[in-house]
Formats: C-alpha cells, sequence, structure tokens
C-alpha cells in the first residue's frame, strides 16, 4: 500500500449511474457513500471531499463505458486504476451482488493491495483498435449476409456445382437463377445485395486501416510482425492492436498466459464419506452410461447400490476417489477392449492396468 494514499475509493460504474464506496488506510470496514449520475462532475464534487486528489486512490471495474472516466480523473490528479472483473478476489461466501457490495468491496481491496490493474490504451491506440474492431464486426456481417444467401438458394434446392464459394463463378452462377415467383426473385436480389455491402465494407475498413498505420508509433512493430511466416499487413495490425505494448510484458511466458496460450491443470479431489462420494459422482455417471447406451455402447452397466462398495475395496472404504480406483482397478485404457476387461481382470486375481491420475468412471462399480 502506498503510504501517501490516505482514501481508497471504489467505483461501480454503469451507463445511468455510479456507485462510490470509500475507505481510510487502516482496517477499518468502508463506507458506502452513495450513487450519482454518469456526468463526472458530480462524482468529483464527491470525491473533493476526501481532500487532495494525489491522496486518494481510484478504481473500478472494466466495462462499456470505456476509458473516458480513467482519463478525466487521471487528468485531475488521482490515482486512477482500472481492474478485470474476472480478477478481483472472491469469497465463497458472497452470495449477494449489487452496486453497493461491490464499490465497497473494491475499496477494501484497493487498500489491501489485492487489485492488478490492466493496461490502459492512449487514445490514439485505442482509436486503432476500434477501427481493427470495426473491421472484425464487417467480417461478421459478410459471414451472415453470404450464409443468408447460400440457405435461400438452398432451400430451392439450388446447389452450387463448383468448389469454391464467393468467387467470380460462384456470383455468375448465382445471378444466373431464376425462379417463377417474383417474390423469390425480389429476395434474392436483396439477399445479393446485402452480401455485396457487407463485401464492400470489408474493403473500406481494411483499406482505411492499412492506411491508418502510418505514421502510427507501431508501425515499425507491425512491420516487423510481416517478416513471420502467416501473418501479413492486417493480421499485424490486429495482434498490435489487441495486445498493445509487447515490451510491458516481462517474458514469453507472460505473453502467452496473457493470450491463453499455455495448457492450464484444474486437479481437485473428492475426500470424505463414500456415501457422500457416491451421491455426487452416481447421478453424473448414471447420465455418462444412459448415453453410452444410445450411441451404441454397452448398456449392461451395473450399478452398486447407495452403502455398498465395488469388490476389492473394504467396507467404510473413506479414501479420496484416486485411492479407490487404485483399490479396484482403473479401466481407461484407449485399446479398444470392453471397459470392463480390466476390472474383471483385477476379480480374477490379474494385474489390471491404472492410468494414474485418471477417474472416468467406466468401471463397473459407481461410488
Amino acid at each position: 500500500m502506498d503510504e501517501g494514499i490516505k482514501f481508497f475509493i471504489g467505483l461501480d460504474a454503469h451507463k445511468d449511474s455510479t456507485s462510490v464506496a470509500a475507505c481510510e488506510a487502516g482496517r477499518e470496514p468502508a463506507r458506502f457513500a452513495g450513487t450519482v449520475g454518469p456526468d463526472v462532475r458530480p462524482l468529483l464534487k464527491v470525491l473533493a471531499k476526501a481532500g487532495d486528489p494525489a491522496q486518494v486512490s481510484v478504481v473500478y471495474e472494466a466495462g462499456p463505458t470505456g476509458y473516458g472516466l480513467y482519463r478525466e480523473l487521471r487528468r485531475r490528479g488521482y490515482r486512477c486504476e482500472i481492474v478485470a472483473p474476472s480478477l478481483i478476489p472472491r469469497r465463497p461466501s458472497d452470495r449477494v451482488k449489487n452496486d453497493r457490495r461491490d464499490c465497497t468491496r473494491l475499496a477494501e481491496l484497493s487498500r489491501a493491495g489485492e487489485l492488478k490493474p490492466i493496461w490502459v490504451p492512449d487514445e490514439a491506440h485505442e482509436a486503432m483498435r476500434n477501427l481493427w474492431r470495426a473491421r472484425e464486426d464487417g467480417l461478421g456481417m459478410r459471414l451472415r449476409a453470404r450464409q443468408q444467401l447460400k440457405a435461400f438458394l438452398l432451400r430451392h434446392a439450388r446447389r452450387y456445382p463448383g468448389k469454391t464459394s464467393w468467387t467470380t463463378r460462384h456470383e455468375r452462377w448465382i445471378a444466373e437463377q431464376c425462379f417463377d415467383h417474383e417474390a423469390d426473385r425480389i429476395a434474392l436480389a436483396e439477399y445479393q445485395l446485402a452480401a455485396q455491402s457487407a463485401d464492400q465494407r470489408v474493403q473500406r475498413l481494411t483499406f482505411a486501416l492499412t492506411e491508418a498505420t502510418r505514421g502510427w508509433r507501431f508501425e515499425g512493430v507491425v512491420a516487423a510482425l510481416r517478416a513471420l511466416r502467416g501473418i501479413d499487413t492486417v493480421s499485424a495490425i490486429g495482434l498490435v492492436c489487441e495486445i498493445g505494448d509487447i515490451g510491458r510484458f516481462a517474458s514469453a511466458r507472460h505473453l502467452m498466459g496473457y493470450l491463453g496460450l499455455v495448457p492450464s491443470e484444474f486437479a481437485q479431489r473428492l475426500e470424505g464419506s463414500a456415501a457422500l462420494v457416491q451421491a455426487i459422482c452416481e447421478p453424473v455417471f448414471s447420465r455418462r452410461a444412459a448415453q453410452q447406451g444410445l450411441r451404441g455402447g454397452s448398456a449392461g452397466v451395473d450399478r452398486l447400490r447407495l452403502g455398498h462398495c465395488a469388490p476389492g475395496v473394504p467396507q467404510g472404504f473413506t479414501g479420496s476417489i484416486t485411492q479407490r480406483q487404485a483399490a479396484c482397478g482403473d479401466a481407461t485404457r484407449n485399446d479398444g477392449k470392453n471397459p470392463r476387461s480390466d476390472y474383471q481382470q483385477k476379480a480374477l486375481g490379474q494385474p489390471a492396468h491404472l492410468e494414474r491420475g485418471s477417474f472416468h468412471g467406466r468401471i463397473d462399480a459407481r461410488w
């Protein structure tokens, strides 16, 4: 916590209102200060009660309102931060979520130093990103317009004999289609105009995006990314617009984590009463067994009644799933054999093939 900060302000900014909460340095809980309108002037009057802007820290969640409030508070001398909603620590016991609790929680977490601010682009970079996202929206609209046109033709059993769609030959084939009813001819013309308009929009935005990079401070980065195989001008601009300043990442691992290109692991073990474990897992695996039967799998899956253990597992066994699995044997091999083969080998005293750390519920016994 910065020693120069005396007040920590949490905001819950929305389209039509902004909720304000404040707490002082120390251990006192945050206080709800009230709700103001979306205009920044009423908010500045509330913040003025805290004293010197240099001693006030303001934080709020990233949302649809953009960075206008952040830039205005920074110009006024406040230390303002924006945090991602997904990175805000939340207690499992918090079952009530409203504006008052959100801003109060943000103020207390800011004082504790538990919030990590996001990178905020400058106005020029944000403008480039808006242009890039406008082109992405245009691509989506063109895709939908083309799909609607092809669906209309398919409803009339008009199938294009070629392999590649939306070429000059394909467009000529569409223009040659004739219908007996005037309504169908009008519908076809409107679908064609929509597809052509969407395509022209994408072309205009692509040209504007390419021209806008001239004189941009990341123009050199775009040129360097184009040297990589598979990356052209538009792709390079999109990478720079969405990532921003690559130098803000300490290592390639941090950059890959930001992009979500790293493997993730979520390991959870259920331990405790065998009856409780069965009550949690049995509905899931029963549903899975039913689905396997519908797909042609083994429908004759034997399930143990509540309170019974699988053969080879002592009564009252309360170990973890992994321990119970090791006691019975795990039939999760992808060798094309019957799912019951490993379990039968275990019952006959033969060694069962175990796959450590896996529990897919494909053995006969359902806990």
